[in-house]
């Protein structure tokens, strides 16, 4: 991976021997670090796949790496959905608790 300094960020990603420029979107540094990590998650999905497979087709290892990618994000948007229910159910526990507890007291 190589960042390329000027006007606009720009992140290198090299994939079976072509390189692609890739511009970030945003205006902000967080946004150029953010499309960096991007790409470095990228790349190692891609080598990792491609290591593993037994074609060497650069589309196929590319579609592979994707599919892997959506399954891994949808399993953590599930996992954070799933933590968030019990976060909300613990704090309507704490509420109820301390209404509770206040409603207990002297007046």
């Amino acid at each position: 991976m190589k960042q390329v300094v000027g006007k606009n960020q720009t992140v290198e990603l090299e994939f079976m021997g072509q390189k692609l420029a890739i511009k970030s979107q945003g205006k902000s540094p967080s946004d150029t670090e953010l499309l960096k990590e991007a790409v470095a998650i990228a790349s190692l999905k891609l080598k990792d796949v491609e290591n593993r497979s037994k074609t060497a087709v650069a589309h196929q290892v590319a579609l592979l790496a994707l599919l892997e990618m959506c399954e891994e994000y949808l399993k953590a948007k599930r996992r954070a959905g799933e933590m968030r229910e019990r976060v909300i159910e613990k704090t309507r526990t704490l509420v109820e608790m301390t209404q509770a507890t206040f409603n207990d007291l002297p007046q």
